[in-house]
């Protein structure tokens, strides 16, 4: 506890350096005659998360004199003033150093404030009434999506929530969720930093259930078959986290196992999981692939110059290009949540040739890639992709007469392979 201890000074400071700057600006706009902000002062970030810190010692080191005048004034404007903090965080922290201060009723006022603004909930009847069908847990989003400062950071934001709702009002449901979005955010993003992951291991291993503490196993049913850990050529489950994987080959498969069963029994946490199926067939005949979480649909368009400019013309299933045009593929991403380290491998028809056989990064519309040209295919790689819906285009020239298909595009997680997406695959015909 020393090292903590010998940083107590530091924060007595900040707070007392944040009573006197807030009365210095008030003095200011007083003598410019903006009386609104003379009166009213608002905490700054910086200042709230020292409010936030000294909370943690105020049973076995009060603060004393000055420190204790600034800590005073400090909660009084957080009472008044909460609602002009602009970040989720800073709002949490306050609410954890009202409570702890002996202020619960607005405390509570501003948890029941940031559950009102949040996206999602508990699991259950709720998220029915949500229409939720892929459910991610509870979680809140952020103003500014491509960027943040220390105050906005995701991962640490999302912790400060569960343990403010954990502390204050003991929402058990609301806790769950929000750990759950935290475990659904790993899964295909990464906790950027020794804070981020600090904090959300902490909340994740101390507050809510206990998740270490379930030793109950996913139950697998493929077809009639249940599939064991150690039974029947199962593998053993992994210490700890219970993953296991099972492998079926071509003679093992029936058709009554094209459905696949999980269950995790009641109050067991959560499970995650993942079916694969490879299979050969023409590739005309290979259906798209994709749900809610990922989704990818390929286009072919022909461009031609007019007088009013470039002009790109849908390629239906019965017209044929000719050689020396130029097709325009489109790709559209769709997804629910953001991914970091995603792979889109788009497969180009044998009667065309690339027009840009660069590689390098490539920026559109606040999101990067950096993209490669093979030689049968065009592969896009991402750091980062944000949620919604993202348009890809490049170009391709019509180098040969025949038939061929238009090859489908293939993208999916680096990290995480059961998030997947293909595309449906057509002829072309050129002459």
């Amino acid at each position: 506890m020393s090292p903590v201890r010998a940083a107590l000074p530091w924060i007595d400071a900040r707070l007392i350096e944040e009573q006197r700057s807030a009365q210095e600006r008030q003095e200011r706009a007083r003598k410019a005659g903006n009386m609104a902000l003379a009166s009213e002062p608002v905490l700054t970030p910086l200042g709230v998360f020292a409010l936030y810190s000294r909370s943690f010692f105020l049973a076995d080191a009060p603060p004393a004199g000055e420190a204790a005048e600034a800590h005073a004034w400090c909660m009084r404007v957080g009472q008044k003033s909460w609602m002009e903090l602009s970040h989720n965080r800073s709002q949490g922290q306050l609410a954890i150093a009202l409570f702890r201060g002996g202020d619960r009723t607005t405390a509570e006022s501003i948890i029941e404030s940031l559950k009102q603004r949040a996206v999602g909930g508990p699991r259950g009847e709720q998220a029915a009434d949500r229409q939720e069908n892929n459910w991610q847990g509870m979680w809140w989003r952020s103003r500014h999506p491509v960027w943040w400062s220390w105050a906005q950071a995701p991962i640490e934001t999302q912790s400060l929530m569960i343990e403010a709702f954990d502390e204050i009002v003991g929402d058990a449901e609301s806790v769950e969720a929000m750990k759950a979005c935290l475990i659904q955010q790993k899964r295909t993003s990464r906790w950027p930093g020794m804070p981020a992951t600090a904090n959300a291991v902490g909340v994740l291993l101390g507050r809510g259930k206990d998740l270490l503490g379930d030793s109950s196993m996913v139950q697998v049913l493929v077809g009639t078959e249940s599939l064991t850990p150690g039974e029947n050529g199962v593998p053993q489950a992994e210490a700890g986290t219970g993953f296991f994987e099972t492998r079926f080959i071509r003679r093992e498969i029936t058709p009554s196992m094209a459905e696949v069963t999980f269950q995790k029994p009641a109050g067991g946490g959560l499970a995650f999981g993942g079916v694969h199926w490879q299979y050969l067939d023409t590739i005309e005949d290979v259906e798209a692939s994709g749900r809610d979480e990922l989704a990818v649909m390929k286009e072919l368009f022909i461009k031609r110059m007019t007088k009013s400019g470039a002009v790109l013309k849908p390629v239906s299933a019965s017209e044929k290009v000719h050689v020396g045009e130029e097709l325009v593929v489109r790709l559209k991403i769709t997804s629910d949540r953001a991914y970091e380290f995603l792979e889109l491998t788009d497969h180009r028809p044998s009667l065309t040739e690339p027009v840009d056989v660069l590689s390098g990064w490539r920026w559109a519309d606040g999101v990067g890639w950096y993209q490669v040209t093979r030689d049968a295919s065009t592969q896009f790689f991402f750091e980062r992709l944000p949620e919604g819906t993202h348009i890809l285009e490049y170009s391709l020239r019509v180098a040969h007469q025949g038939q061929s298909s238009s090859g489908f595009a293939t993208l999916r997680s680096r990290y995480a392979p059961e998030f997947s997406a293909r595309s449906r695959s057509r002829s072309l015909s050129a002459q």
